[in-house]
């Protein structure tokens, strides 16, 4: 999740949104968990679930976040997960692997038939700064070449929001101006 509180509040209201409207449930698994702030969010409203990633330091703060719930935190690469679930969680990492159809592609032979897999992913190629480097990131996308990469992959799109313009994008453009 991002660094910004007031963004963060913002995106878990979409997701309890998302969760109402389109009767979302568990179990969920989130790839790529980073801090463990929707696996948080995913177990406070009710749902089982388990929190992968591949960075140890990630992992590590999952866990403390996680303590007082009963969510399975695990350090592995969604390929060596063998579970299924309703609802997938790949919330800012597709931007973060070599090959984004490849880690879509495994997450999808995890979702059970008819389950929900939630995205998110930094949106706009002339956004790209400093900062993407710094963050990890090897691509931003173009809203339309998200949608087609979902769709070639047998995603139907129920909604796409773009919850950082205008605001977050000034706010981010200040603060490359401010460190750069």
């Amino acid at each position: 999740m991002v660094n910004f509180k007031p963004e963060n509040n913002y995106i878990c209201f979409l997701l309890d949104k998302l969760i109402r409207k389109y009767e979302v449930k568990g179990p969920y698994l989130d790839i790529g968990c980073g801090k463990g702030d929707f696996s948080l969010f995913f177990a406070k409203k009710g749902f089982e679930g388990k929190a992968i990633d591949i960075s140890k330091e990630a992992i590590e703060k999952t866990k403390e976040k996680l303590k007082d719930v009963e969510i399975q935190v695990e350090r592995k690469d969604v390929k060596d997960e063998e579970g299924e679930y309703n609802t997938i969680i790949l919330f800012d990492i597709l931007e973060h692997v070599p090959d984004s159809r490849a880690l879509l592609q495994e997450a999808i032979k995890r979702l059970k038939r008819e389950g929900t897999i939630i995205v998110s992913v930094p949106i706009g190629i002339k956004e790209w700064r400093w900062d993407d480097e710094v963050y990890g990131h090897y691509r931003r996308f173009e809203i339309e070449e998200i949608t087609t990469l979902m769709e070639k992959e047998g995603c139907k799109i129920l909604e796409r929001w773009n919850y950082t313009f205008p605001i977050y994008w000034a706010l981010r453009r200040l603060y490359i101006a401010m460190f750069n």
